[in-house]
């Protein structure tokens, strides 16, 4: 791939394209939710479509970061299950770390189009189509075009990533065209191990935050209780989610559920 199939994909009309269908399928899935709702349905397949809709409950949670990873260096545990923000480290600091050649790099291409080009909004008479369709022609049109959408980002992410290499050439990690500009931002991954050996437990704490899913497995291992991680947090607001899918996907995401189960069994059981 090449700047040249890039460019293509803007002027063949494929990037308003997908910006239209994202705007379409999310207008059909905002349409269902809402039949839903009236109807106080949780959830409902739609077997002759291949497609469930269901409400599921999410917590968001306001985290006592700085007490929590006490508890965790604690444990001992800490440098190995967190991330570290680079935003609470201090400019020396972040020196220090590069001097030292301990920073890695996240290299992300972003695409912001001129005016022109920010994709067509949906249609007045496509608003209208859709509120005359019967609930099973809404999701057999909300999976049709969901299929077009995915070929197209994927397509596009592609394209995207296919350009880090030539970005990265360049002096600013910058190009513009007629399309817009393509821009490499470049992210900064520290080491927790690093931050601490250099700096200290206290500049540890300050500046990780721990990832939910390996301190999951260090549960089941033994070395705390999920339910002793509650002393560290509220929820602040508990979100009803609709979330639109096809049953293979559904079931993808169980199998994947169901492993991760097996796994963290396997690893309470190895600590016995």
């Amino acid at each position: 791939m090449s700047l040249s199939n890039f460019e293509k994909f803007l002027e063949n009309g494929d990037y308003s394209r997908l910006k239209r269908i994202s705007e379409e399928t999310k207008l059909i899935k905002d349409c269902l939710r809402n039949e839903l709702i009236k109807e106080e349905t949780k959830r409902i397949e739609w077997r002759e479509c291949g497609v469930v809709g269901k409400f599921r409950r999410v917590n968001r949670y306001d985290y006592n970061y700085t007490a929590l990873n006490e508890y965790l260096f604690n444990l001992g545990i800490l440098p190995v299950l967190s991330t570290v923000k680079e935003a609470c480290l201090t400019e020396q600091e972040k020196q220090t770390l590069l001097k030292v050649n301990k920073v890695d790099r996240e290299d992300t291409v972003y695409f912001f189009p001129t005016k022109f080009n920010l994709g067509l909004k949906v249609a007045r008479d496509f608003v209208l189509r859709i509120n005359q369709l019967s609930t099973v022609e809404k999701v057999i049109l909300w999976k049709e075009k969901m299929g077009f959408k995915e070929k197209l980002e994927k397509e596009w992410k592609a394209l995207r990533n296919s350009l880090n290499g030539l970005l990265k050439q360049g002096e600013n990690s910058k190009l513009e065209s007629v399309f817009g500009t393509l821009i490499l931002k470049s992210k900064n991954v520290y080491n927790p191990v690093d931050v601490f050996e250099l700096f200290g437990a206290d500049v540890l704490i300050q500046s990780t935050r721990a990832r939910l899913e390996v301190l999951e497995e260090y549960a089941a291992k033994g070395f705390l209780n999920m339910s002793e991680i509650n002393n560290y947090r509220r929820v602040v607001n508990v979100e009803q989610q609709f979330v639109l899918m096809e049953l293979d996907k559904e079931e993808r995401c169980k199998d994947w559920f169901s492993k991760r189960l097996n796994k963290l069994s396997e690893l309470s059981r190895r600590r016995d």
